[in-house]
């Protein structure tokens, strides 16, 4: 489904909450935002020790009965998310949303319409962002992946960032678990090389058009060599939520080819450059076939001809002068 698509339907959801917000009043409608908001914190900072414990309950007790091809950890992310995220907002909506909004607190039917619209908005935008975060990480819907790095209203990152800043590791203002570690320098001898975040589809081992990826630096086009800071030692860039949702991967099957960079006058992968091969050198004349002492033969007269050219002819020798009886 083309791009434009998903946000005609994201524009519709949010209008459909906005004017929901402004007929149930500014309170109840920000209470509700509150309450997906407080929710969506606590899903991103206890979803993945969560889904390492399922992870590995799986693979020990149920391997056994699926295809080897199944990914333990992409069901045991999205289980634990539904759990962590969907069950305690089922329990608040049950039995604590209502006595939240029991009580009705007086005010100007003019601004509790307004500010039900805008509460609406917020309540809208972190309620459909945390929907399209949990439909990015099922795994049955992986052949219909969201194109969130073509939308325009992508609230499924909007909400992420807003609620993602709670969580720890913070290095220089970044947070790393929002967005992963930083990219670097080539000039920084420190940073290690990888290349952006992506996921194969066609499982074909290279980056084709239809592969989505994270555009870490910045530049509009897939980078294959992508310098960064190894924050945590570990030798591995670490992945941020926000690159796991754009990419519709959120197990160990989302791609950052990371590698140590090349030392010091190597080529790619560390390999010395082959030297040049030397020019070839200029036949040398052959002067062994002719001495430089003796000279060459002069060329034959005779040589292409049938016949020898005749003698020159004698010089006339002008007669003297007689003499007569005249004089």
């Amino acid at each position: 489904m083309p791009a434009i698509l998903f946000d005609l339907v994201v524009l519709i959801g949010l209008l459909y909450v906005c004017w929901l917000g402004s007929a149930k009043g500014i309170y109840a409608t920000s209470v509700a935002g509150l309450e997906v908001f407080a929710c969506l914190i606590f899903a991103l900072l206890t979803y993945e020790p969560l889904a390492s414990i399922l992870a590995w309950f799986f693979q020990e007790n149920l391997s056994f009965f699926l295809p080897e091809s199944t990914s333990w950890q992409a069901w045991a992310v999205f289980l634990a998310f539904m759990t962590v995220m969907w069950g305690p907002l089922l329990v608040i909506w049950l039995a604590v949303h209502p006595r939240l909004t029991s009580s009705e607190i007086a005010t100007f039917q003019a601004i509790d319409t307004a500010g039900g619209f805008i509460a609406g908005g917020f309540a809208g935008a972190v309620f459909i962002g945390t929907m399209m975060i949990t439909w990015s990480m099922c795994p049955l819907l992986g052949f219909f992946r969201i194109p969130a790095q073509y939308m325009y209203l992508d609230v499924g990152k909007t909400a992420l960032r807003t609620a993602g800043r709670f969580g720890g590791d913070v290095h220089e203002g970044r947070f790393l678990p929002l967005y992963g570690e930083p990219a670097s320098r080539e000039s920084d001898r420190t940073a290690r090389l990888a290349t952006e975040t992506w996921y194969d589809t066609d499982a074909n081992n290279k980056t084709d058009e239809y592969d989505p990826y994270f555009d870490v630096d910045g530049n509009g086009v897939f980078t294959r060599e992508l310098y960064y800071i190894d924050v945590d030692g570990s030798r591995s860039r670490r992945v941020g939520q926000i690159e796991k949702y754009t990419v519709g991967r959120w197990d160990g099957l989302v791609i950052v080819n990371d590698r140590d960079r090349p030392k010091p006058g190597t080529g790619p992968g560390g390999q010395k450059p082959r030297p040049a091969s030397p020019p070839p050198a200029a036949a040398k004349p052959d002067t062994e076939s002719a001495p430089m002492d003796i000279p060459p033969a002069p060329p034959d007269p005779l040589d292409g001809k049938d016949t020898p050219p005749s003698e020159p002819a004698t010089p006339e020798v002008p007669a003297e002068p007689k003499q007569t009886d005249d004089f």
